[in-house]
């Protein structure tokens, strides 16, 4: 039969409701609207009344909304299938009728028609193995019980139980004609896998035991009876039958000799098996192409039931058997198991008897594959150690299959091609609710949505975490999941995840593979746990460990294969959460390396200052220590994209920092990033950093850092359209840096107050302080400080078109005292100002070529909102001097600038910039000369420093 992914479409009921395009696993949706599929699938071709529909999936009574819930479903079912679909076009597969829906298929695109038609084949032949093979494609089709995987009640619905009774009715069929044929080898695992899922069901074990016996298994029948009779007389006080009974008279009564083993080792698959819908379709693939195929991840997230869910999924393709061994090489409490010792055990199940099996491993293999060779079965290896223990028991055979689940990479194996691999992850958030429900059942789950998803997110989405907590649950069915989830946030590190008398828990999990790496790989390990932020870098982790890096790069490489940490992309590390508890519970104090990770980050961000701004150094900031490497940026834009990538990091470390009150670093680093975030925009970060430092400064009775904090939080204030506060915060700033004698920083808050002042519609107040700030600066000679007050002070006069003049005498005044300061942002900025008077002025030639000259500026330091504005006056210009390609494409580089700046100021550009970018080219629209809105923020972020 083929594979369903080797159709344009395949939609599946009988087991998971499944659809599959082209080969690809396609999403069908939430639970209700795979119910809507399934309904749909069970029975195609018909039409299904919206009754019908509404009575399945809300079986305790419908809301008012189901009628419009139920549109919405096949509306998105729709998209599902016929993504490419015009918006209005008829449905290929979902018709709406005049009751309900239907849905539209051939045989070849649903399970269950496929399944239908080979039976009537099958029914139809005169010729026994045609009918038999029929029956066989028939039974492949399914893959579990009907719509598994929706909620009970729904796959409880009448049409569901008819499609399992169908299905009964087929095996028992087909069970009759294998046996009438003596053609029954490849109808048995069918029997066998519903008779497990049937313990009790007399005519579904006669069938089996009668086949057994067929097969030449006659001890296996005659022990198959004895289970099936003491499990009716212990559970319903009977006796078996007479169709039971005859089977076992009458294979008492045969002469029948055993043919070969056929073992089927697999262990039993879990009742409540959740997702992993992709991850089983990849190992799909990826035995179409490989004999064997690794399942790998981290201890506790399930590779296990994957695997063995696959295995069943697909045991009745391997009608020689199954083989089965786990080979403990990450136990906790027992030692790996020898390839030999698992060798053995295969060829005994295989029917080899001991005094047959050659001495040594290669002899043994070479043996091994040889009795597979030629027979169709699946071996699962399961917990492997390394790919030293797994490839003596690897089969050579091409009709066999291989699955492996390991923690370790199996990296020369899958170098040789021998072994394809499948990473298995977390559970999604969804994923994970969904194993609650089918763990404590959807009722208890649906109450109390909000703890659920609380004991998600402290679970770590780990399936092994989750499945402890909801063994907690379970036995304490009466409490509320809230005081679980409770329970659990309070507890700390992995105490949440240990149940008494619980064999593997997480902690024990862990441990298993931490024992594996060398010294110095387990030493970083637990050293970068102090890592506050969602992941980090080569360079972070080199100086949190405190060692070389190339010490350092093979540590993060053993790490990762151990499935210790994660490399997102490449050169970022990530720990799960729960493994980042466990590092930190090993961790002594010797093992911090908090401090090494601030000393990177603050150095690393003084560098980023001598970027952007080298005319403006910071004072007071500690040395930096031996050994620790220089970031060496090469331009502005590369310091920026260091802080986008660095910048939640750098907000948690800061946080950490201040909790653990390293005040110093608080203070030096905040201060350090002031301008990355001011040329990217990053006001808000600015903000939470800012008041971090006025924290950390105030705990320690510093003086001048409280004035530096105070600085800063005016000038974010004022960037986020809150006056009245920045007033406050730069007077405060000004009076401590008085305090302390510091005159040039007294200066730069005064500058702070105007800039407040002028904000908040006080124009003549906020003159008065830029004069005090120039007067200053001028008192200890500080060129750049007074520059930029000239500066402020221009520009505050021109909002006035009666004193542009005099705005103008300020500007060139700056300019003069920036020439000699080598200060690229202070010299950009005035030349930017000076750009708009000429606009105003109508001087459109000048007025281009300051800007020009400022743009080239701001390029070589990541001007941000400041070249944004420059770019957007850049445009007005070329528009009205009639070229709007030249206009257009200046407000896009505008636009590109502050795309993610997350000022208010930004954000009125950005929908200026928008609206320009949307006139049409040839419109005669001229702009006036008046001051855009933005003007007044234009250099408030330059005070600073």
């Amino acid at each position: 039969m083929d594979l369903p992914r080797s159709r344009p479409m395949w939609l599946c009921v009988l087991g998971p409701v499944q659809a599959w395009a082209d080969g690809r696993s396609v999403d069908v949706g939430p639970p209700q609207q795979r119910a809507v599929l399934a309904l749909l699938l069970a029975r195609a071709g018909e039409e299904v009344p919206l009754a019908e529909l509404i009575d399945a999936l809300w079986p305790a009574g419908p809301p008012a909304s189901a009628a419009g819930s139920l549109h919405g479903y096949a509306s998105r079912l729709r998209r599902v299938l016929e993504p490419d679909r015009p918006v209005r076009a008829p449905s290929r597969w979902i018709e709406r009728v005049s009751r309900g829906y239907r849905l539209v298929a051939d045989a070849d695109e649903v399970d269950l028609l496929w399944f239908r038609r080979r039976v009537a084949q099958a029914r139809a032949s005169a010729v026994a193995a045609d009918t038999i093979a029929a029956y066989v494609d028939a039974l492949e089709v399914w893959r579990g019980p009907v719509a598994a995987g929706l909620d009970v009640a729904v796959r409880s619905h009448p049409v569901f139980r008819a499609l399992e009774s169908e299905y009964a009715e087929v095996l028992a069929d087909a069970a009759d004609a294998a046996l009438d044929a003596g053609l029954t080898r490849d109808v048995l695992p069918f029997l066998q896998r519903q008779a497990a899922l049937e313990p009790l069901d007399e005519p579904l074990q006669a069938r089996l035991v009668r086949t057994l016996a067929a097969e030449g298994r006659r001890g296996p029948a005659l022990a198959l009876y004895r289970s099936v009779r003491d499990r009716l007389v212990d559970e319903l006080g009977i006796e078996p039958g007479p169709e039971l009974r005859s089977a076992h008279e009458d294979v008492l009564h045969s002469d029948g000799a055993e043919r070969g083993t056929v073992p089927a080792q697999l262990p039993a698959a879990l009742a409540t098996f959740t997702g992993r819908g992709a991850e089983l379709a990849a190992i799909d693939a990826a035995v179409d192409t490989a004999v064997a195929v690794a399942v790998r991840g981290m201890g506790g997230v399930g590779k296990t039931a994957l695997a063995v869910r696959w295995a069943h999924s697909v045991a009745a393709r391997y009608p020689d058997g199954q083989l089965y061994v786990d080979l403990r090489g990450f136990d906790e409490n027992e030692s790996p198991v020898d390839p030999g010792e698992a060798l053995r055990a295969f060829l005994d199940a295989l029917g080899v008897p001991p005094s047959s099996v050659p001495d040594g491993l290669d002899a043994q293999a070479s043996l091994y594959r040889s009795l597979l060779a030629g027979r169709r079965m699946l071996v699962v290896l399961d917990d492997a150690g390394d790919a030293r223990q797994v490839a003596p028991l690897l089969p050579g055979a091409s009709g066999c299959t291989a699955v492996v689940t390991s923690r370790d990479p199996l990296a020369e194996l899958v170098a040789a091609g021998a072994v394809a691999s499948v990473a298995l992850d977390a559970f999604t958030p969804e994923a994970s609710r969904e194993f609650l429900r089918g763990r404590l059942g959807t009722t208890r789950v649906a109450a109390e949505p909000e703890a659920a998803d609380r004991i998600v997110a402290r679970s770590g989405r780990l399936p092994l975490a989750l499945a402890i907590v909801a063994a907690r649950a379970a036995l304490n069915s009466t409490f509320p999941l809230s005081a679980l989830a409770d329970e659990l946030e309070s507890d700390v590190g992995l105490d949440a995840f240990t149940v008494p008398g619980l064999r593997g828990d997480l902690r024990a999990v862990f441990t298993s593979s931490y024992r594996t790496l060398r010294p110095e790989t387990a030493a970083l390990f637990r050293r970068m746990a102090a890592h506050p932020g969602p992941d980090l870098g080569l360079p972070a982790a080199v100086a949190m460990a405190g060692a070389p890096e190339p010490v350092v790069r093979r540590g993060l490489r053993e790490l990762v294969a151990a499935n210790l940490l994660t490399e997102l992309r490449p050169g970022r590390f990530v720990y799960h959460d729960l493994l980042r508890e466990y590092a930190l519970e090993l961790g002594g104090a010797e093992d911090d390396g908090f401090v090494g990770a601030l000393d990177y980050y603050l150095h690393t961000a003084i560098e980023t200052r001598q970027v952007l701004a080298p005319a403006r150094p910071l004072d007071r900031l500690m040395d930096r220590p031996p050994g620790l490497a220089r970031h060496d940026f090469a331009d502005a834009d590369a310091v920026v994209a260091w802080y986008e990538i660095e910048r939640t990091a750098l907000l948690e470390i800061v946080r950490a920092a201040e909790r653990r009150c390293l005040d110093a670093y608080v203070c030096q680093l905040s201060a350090a990033l002031s301008m990355v975030q001011h040329m990217s925009g990053r006001w808000r970060d600015w903000m939470v950093q800012a008041e971090l430092a006025l924290l950390s400064a105030a705990r320690q009775h510093d003086a001048w850092w409280m004035a530096h904090a105070h600085h800063r939080l005016s000038i974010g204030l004022s960037e986020l359209s809150r006056p009245a506060e920045a007033v406050d915060h730069s007077r405060e700033a000004a009076r401590l840096f008085a305090a302390v004698g510091d005159t040039g920083w007294q200066a730069m808050a005064q500058v702070g107050v105007a800039a407040a002042l002028s904000l908040a519609g006080r124009p003549e107040a906020a003159l008065e302080e830029d004069r005090r700030a120039i007067e200053l600066h001028r008192a200890i000679g500080d060129r750049a400080g007074e520059a930029y007050s000239e500066n402020n002070m221009g520009w505050r006069l021109s909002l006035n078109p009666e004193t542009l003049d005099d705005a103008a005498t300020h500007y060139w005044r700056a300019a003069m005292l920036f020439a000699g300061t080598a200060d690229r942002f202070g010299e950009a900025s005035v030349l930017a100002n000076l750009a708009q008077l000429h606009r105003r002025r109508e001087e459109w030639t000048a007025a281009l070529r300051c800007n020009e000259r400022a743009l080239g500026l701001f390029a070589q330091i990541h001007g941000g909102l400041e070249a944004a504005q420059a770019h957007h006056e850049h445009g007005i210009c070329w528009w009205n001097l009639g070229s709007a390609e030249n206009a257009r494409d200046s407000w896009n580089r505008a636009l590109t600038l502050v795309q993610d700046a997350d000022q208010p100021a930004a954000e009125q550009l950005r929908t200026e910039l928008r609206a320009l970018l949307a006139r049409p080219v040839q419109s005669a629209y001229r702009f006036p000369t008046r001051v855009l809105s933005y003007a007044p923020r234009v250099l408030l972020a330059s005070t600073e420093e």
